[in-house]
């Protein structure tokens, strides 16, 4: 029902709330198009008109709003900022006083006849007015904090003191208590509010005051006093709500101390009292991340999501762990939900994007960068909009592209990435010659660009050859001369097959920037083109020892693996896993292949179970395969079959996954699924393609 009355005006007062007020003058005008005398319309018109500084017609209109309805609290507001800009503060009061006349339980007219008080520096007016809202409202803690805040400006600590008891005598609850206690810490001493907190306590009837008596430890930094009065929380009444929040309080100071052990016990025992409790359960995700424990942080952040849908904390934390595994589809969601909840942070925003282009959902991660972009101080993000620019041209919008481009371009601290992301632009769309003088004009600007050096001897390459190219890169790096030029250098020249001058470039790289993982990794390359093992070998332990880069560890094993020393290539792995948690999925994975294929034995096939645990929950196929494989391996051949066949279902005819998934179903007895899956297996592949497991596959095929 478009012309529904109550919904428009309930709009209306949305829209205007959010500051959305196009939106709510649109609702409002449908009021007043049926109901032309409709006050509570008017009223929400007049402030939105207000929000859009058209203050002239807001007062006109809120003047005739006070005409039919002299209470109505949005028509006073306009008018009294009106006449309150004009400094006619005495009209403004007088409509207020009418206004509250009519209006008297509408507690923003007493607000804004403070307000006009204030203007006037009528300080009995101000004072009057608090009082008589906190008299009004007396379980209103605004309006009692208000009022001992004007007594403390006004140095009158005897009257705010009193102000904040009184609320406490009122309102029987801890929090009000509390603020008799903060109230005196912050205004008197220590001794005071220890004191009160102290008399609180002995009436027996809150048993959360100890927990604040702690903090006011705390907070003057007697952190051991602090803690011990906590622990005498725990052992005043073991299970009350106090002593749990005591908990999880010592669990946060012991952790910070990096007292694992104690904090995790603190967990334990609120868990056994309240096996959901939110600040313990979050607690120990912290600590199963920490520990490299991913699936158990996902168990228990799991939980708290489920009974607190908007704890952005934990979604938060949830999300990084699911990528982490490699479930980046749960990840996304995850960050989608964020953002529904209102977090429009630009790094959550970006995360998003960057998880949405991985899905190939190229609309919606658009949408993220953008929202992230039209916030003020992210307007000219270089990151944010270079991945715009890609992903408006994986999108062929070229026009958007290079209009976003232009904005780096004509922002001094990013010119010459704007000039890059223009010629990868031109390049795209086959402008060869534009492209040559998008990155020319980059490295004029920024020398040291090596994108922009590469992409341009790339083209100097293809349109005059590689030895003008090389000429160029020399050239460059003689009058520039920095670490990835001579990368770069040593690059072309191994691609020309002149190892000896590769090899040289990129020894001077190493000794400008012995940091460069790349460096490393091209100059085994280079050792690998020249079936040199023994300097591969030792250009990779020279980068571990440099970078501690887990990704050449990575590189070690399979180097070790290639040459069948699989215990070598093992051990890298599990120092990969007790040393890198966010890295051990890969490893676990790869090391679990090794031992149920190449070092079985019991002890290793039990690590292999345990390994694949992990593994599980992933969309990763490499890893579910290994999950399914480990599974047969075990002798459990219904979850070898479904956790290979997932693996086939994402990636396709793969001939060692239909290996594994024939051999699974031939174990199970499935022997037409299994002669169809061995048979894609083993048709047509090239001796230099085939897998360990091919002879045994054509075994069991002619088995069959």
């Amino acid at each position: 029902d478009p012309s529904n009355i109550d919904a428009n005006v309930g709009l209306a007062r949305i829209h205007m709330a959010v500051r959305d007020y196009e939106k709510s003058i649109e609702h409002a005008d449908t009021v007043l198009a049926a109901e032309p005398g409709n006050t509570e319309a008017m009223g929400f018109k007049a402030l939105s008109l207000m929000g859009l500084e058209r203050g002239e017609e807001a007062y006109e209109l809120a003047s005739s709003t006070l005409a039919q309805d002299a209470g109505n609290a949005g028509a006073l507001a306009v008018s009294v900022q009106h006449l309150s800009a004009k400094g006619d503060n005495k009209k403004a009061l007088e409509l207020l006083k009418k206004g509250e006349s009519i209006n008297p339980d509408e507690p923003t007219i007493s607000i804004m006849k403070f307000g006009v008080y204030q203007a006037m520096e009528d300080k009995p007016g101000m004072e009057q007015e608090l009082i008589a809202l906190t008299e009004r409202f007396p379980e209103s803690e605004q309006y009692s904090t208000m009022l001992a805040g004007y007594y403390i400006r006004e140095g009158e600590s005897e009257k705010a003191e009193a102000a904040v008891r009184r609320y406490a005598e009122e309102n029987d609850s801890h929090e009000a208590r509390s603020r008799v206690v903060v109230y005196l810490l912050q205004q008197e001493s220590q001794e005071k509010a220890a004191a009160q907190a102290r008399a609180y306590i002995e009436e027996g009837n809150d048993s959360r005051m100890v927990n604040t008596l702690a903090e006011v430890y705390l907070f003057t930094g007697d952190r051991e006093k602090g803690m011990d009065t906590l622990y005498e929380a725990v052992e005043r009444d073991s299970e009350s709500v106090g002593a749990i929040e005591a908990r999880a309080r010592l669990v946060q100071l012991h952790l910070e101390d990096r007292n694992i052990d104690e904090a995790s016990n603190l967990i334990e025992d609120i868990l056994e009292i309240e096996s959901e409790n939110e600040v313990a359960l979050m607690a120990r995700s912290a600590i199963s991340l920490s520990n490299g424990e991913i699936k158990e942080a996902i168990t228990d952040l799991r939980t708290v999501t489920k009974n607190n849908p908007e704890n952005l904390d934990a979604i938060r934390v949830l999300s990084q762990a699911q990528e982490a595994i490699g479930n980046r589809d749960l990840a996304l969601d995850n960050y989608k939900r964020m953002i529904d909840l209102g977090d429009r942070n630009a790094q959550t925003l970006a995360s998003a994007a960057r998880l949405a282009i991985q899905a190939r959902q190229y609309d919606e991660a658009e949408a993220f960068i953008r929202a992230a972009l039209d916030q003020e101080e992210q307007q000219e993000d270089p990151a944010l909009v270079t991945n715009l620019v890609r992903l408006l041209a994986l999108k062929e919008d070229w026009s958007e592209a290079r209009s976003f481009a232009d904005r780096l371009v004509a922002s001094e601290g990013s010119s010459a990435l704007g000039h890059y992301l223009k010629g990868a632009i031109a390049l795209q769309t086959d402008a060869a010659d534009e492209a040559i003088g998008h990155f020319k004009a980059s490295l004029d600007q920024q020398p040291e660009a090596i994108e922009s050096l590469a992409a341009y001897a790339s083209q100097l390459d293809q349109q005059s050859g590689k030895d003008k190219a090389i000429e160029f890169i020399e050239s460059h790096c003689e009058q520039h001369s920095f670490a990835s030029c001579h990368y770069v250098l040593g690059t072309f020249y191994a691609q020309n097959s002149n190892f000896a001058s590769a090899e040289t470039e990129l020894r001077q790289s190493l000794e400008m920037n012995d940091k460069s993982v790349r460096t490393y990794r091209q100059l085994a390359k280079v050792h690998a083109f020249q079936r040199d093992a023994e300097n591969y070998e030792a250009t990779l332990y020279t980068a571990i020892e440099a970078t501690g880069s887990v990704e050449m560890k990575f590189d070690l094993a399979t180097f070790y693996f290639g040459q069948q020393k699989y215990q070598r290539s093992a051990d890298i792995y599990e120092e990969v896993i007790a040393a890198n948690p966010d890295k051990a999925l890969a490893a676990k994975n790869n090391v679990s292949m090794i031992y149920v294929d190449y070092l079985t034995s019991d002890a290793n096939i039990e690590k292999a179970q345990s390994y694949i645990a992990d593994l599980q929950e992933s969309e990763n196929p490499a890893y579910l395969d290994t999950v399914g494989w480990v599974s047969y391996k075990l002798g459990d051949y219904e979850q070898a079959v479904t956790y290979v066949k997932a693996a086939v279902d994402k990636v396709g005819d793969h001939p060692l996954l239909r290996f594994h998934l024939g051999m699974a179903y031939y174990k199970s007895g499935e022997l037409e699924l299994a002669k169809e899956n061995l048979l894609l297996a083993t048709n047509d592949i090239p001796p230099e393609a085939r897998y360990d497991g091919y002879d045994e596959a054509l075994e069991v095929l002619a088995t069959i």
